[in-house]
């Protein structure tokens, strides 16, 4: 009997230690999601810097791929090269499928193509020509008639065409479906919860109505007389006990269903979606 009860406890904690698992990492989503929103807002207003910031930290809230995306686009778009590529390339790491894998590597290409350019027009102090040293009796002369040198300049990265200055592929496809995913998902964990400590409070009186009958029959055998009171109470712990394993099945039942209808992330499922984006 107490090896059958603690089976039964140790269930329920493992239940509802799942459950709390899920509702912290429905929290990160949450928060995720907030961040996101505001990095694309940014975004759309060509506030890269502060895109750049939210994106990431949204990333650091959740693991998902089109958020290096984003985070590489604003990167190029605010002309800096270097990070772009660094993102794109831990994109195709991380989504080597991905829809636009190839129009993310010309990018790429794109882009370190033009920063060979630039080493090759500034290349660093040690591969500079050396000066010419010219014998003391020509230097006056020679500086007289050498004109200045000319400043190298680097080539400035290509304007992007006015399509670029739309949000990312996987930023726009993400707007409708955000609200419904995000509250379907929260009312699914909140289930769940429910469900949850239902259960455990179903085994509780369980418990309860099994030892009041218990006492009844102890009782009876001992010859003491009967008491109504724990009748009473075996009796109210036993409907107790089915009322709330009647709620752990709803709750779960009403979380399971819930969970499993939300579908993917709106970043995930709008990367996945997308097959262009405009250069």
């Amino acid at each position: 009997m107490q090896g059958s009860l603690g089976r039964r406890f140790l269930g329920v904690a493992l239940v509802a230690a799942t459950s709390f698992a899920s509702a912290v990492r429905a929290e990160d989503a949450d928060k995720a999601r907030e961040h996101y929103s505001v990095g694309l807002r940014a975004y759309d207003l060509g506030n890269y810097d502060e895109a750049i910031a939210e994106f990431e930290e949204a990333y650091r809230q959740k693991d998902a791929p089109g958020l290096l995306y984003n985070i590489g686009q604003a990167y190029r778009l605010s002309n800096r090269p270097e990070e772009a590529v660094r993102y794109y390339r831990t994109y195709l790491e991380k989504k080597p499928d991905a829809a636009n894998a190839a129009d993310v590597q010309a990018k790429i290409d794109r882009l370190t193509s033009l920063l060979e350019e630039r080493k090759a027009a500034n290349p660093p102090p040690a591969q500079k020509a050396r000066p010419v040293v010219v014998a003391p009796a020509a230097a006056t002369s020679a500086l007289a008639v050498s004109p200045p040198p000319s400043p190298l300049r680097a080539p400035s990265l290509a304007p992007a065409p006015a399509t670029t200055k739309a949000a990312p592929v996987e930023a726009v496809a993400a707007k409708a479906p955000a609200d419904r995913y995000w509250t379907g998902r929260r009312v699914g964990w909140v289930a769940t919860g429910i469900g949850a400590a239902a259960l455990a409070l179903a085994v509780y009186f369980g418990v309860e109505a099994h030892g009041a009958a218990a006492d009844m029959e102890g009782a009876a055998a001992a010859g003491r007389p009967f008491d109504p009171s724990v009748e009473a109470k075996g009796n109210r712990a036993q409907t107790l006990s089915r009322v709330f394993l009647a709620s752990a099945l709803v709750g779960f039942g009403t979380g399971g269903i819930l969970l499993g209808t939300s579908g993917r992330t709106p970043i995930d499922a709008a990367a996945r979606a997308s097959s262009e984006e405009s250069r």
